[in-house]
């Protein structure tokens, strides 16, 4: 006794392809670039980067542990996006560009989120 009738081959269908991230291994390539970078700002000077997820994070260790700051995400071509970490969520800002172009921005316009604040 059949409980439901069998619907043609609904089990051997067509399945869409699993949605992949972009490949990021080249990510850690271009941390010391952007820790150079970070380093020679007034503000920066002291953040720390990291490779998490596909992101490059960047922030401070105080005596809690990490505090991170900014994530940078690749958009593709050499391209960041940046997000503020603020409320224990990421918050998308409305800056892209090249390594240099987010260093500069989180000396000057982020300089107060960048800063030290111990």
């Amino acid at each position: 006794m059949l409980i439901a009738p069998a619907i043609g081959d609904w089990h051997t269908g067509r399945v869409p392809a699993p949605r992949r991230r972009p490949d990021t291994s080249w990510l850690p390539t271009v941390v010391p670039t952007l820790q150079t970078l970070l380093d020679g700002g007034e503000a920066t000077r002291g953040l720390n980067v990291a490779v998490r997820g596909g992101h490059l994070i960047v922030g401070r260790i105080d005596e809690h542990g990490p505090n991170p700051r900014f994530r940078l995400t690749p958009l593709g071509a050499g391209r960041y996006g940046l997000s503020l970490y603020r409320r224990q969520r990421w918050e998308p800002l409305p800056y892209d560009g090249t390594l240099q172009d987010l260093a500069d921005t989180m000396n000057d316009d982020l300089a107060a989120w960048a800063a030290d604040w111990s």
